[in-house]
């Protein structure tokens, strides 16, 4: 049913709630990826001149590159890539996914859209929740995996 066929109060208050819930959702979704994003920056970012220092550090105590230091270095850089790419890819779907909904409420609205199309829409949209988790538990381990080869080294 298009929304101008909806004629009971209750019935066209029921959607117009589902709609402004989940549009709170989706906005919810996106800010919190987007807070993610700026907090991976920022926690990378010291990450990575802690790492810089260190080894800056280890060149300068013995005059010759710290070659067990190349390891944890590239396991940080992987690491740092994988985490990169989970945030982009979550802000960009999240992004998508609001667009998407945003847009057949639209459509809704002027008449232009069944009820039963838009919840079948939100219901489909893709689920990335697998490649999310995938790129966040393999810059977990790559971090690990590299602290450990440093402990080692020292």
């Amino acid at each position: 049913m298009k929304f101008k066929e909806f004629t009971d109060p209750n019935e066209r208050s029921a959607k117009a709630n589902y709609v402004s819930s989940r549009w709170r959702d989706h906005q919810g979704i996106v800010n919190s990826a987007l807070a993610t994003i700026v907090n991976y920056l920022f926690v990378l970012n010291s990450g990575a001149l802690a790492a810089a220092l260190a080894a800056a550090l280890a060149y300068l105590a013995t005059k010759t590159a710290p070659i067990n230091l190349y390891a944890p270095v590239w396991c940080f850089s992987l690491g740092l890539v994988f985490i990169t790419v989970r945030a982009a890819l979550d802000y960009y779907i999240s992004v998508a996914h609001f667009g998407g909904f945003r847009k057949d409420i639209d459509l809704f609205y002027k008449n232009e859209l069944d009820w039963a199309v838009i919840l079948d829409r939100d219901n489909r949209r893709g689920n990335w929740d697998w490649l999310l988790h995938l790129l966040g538990w393999s810059s977990g381990i790559v971090f690990f995996v590299g602290m450990w080869i440093g402990v080692r080294a020292l």
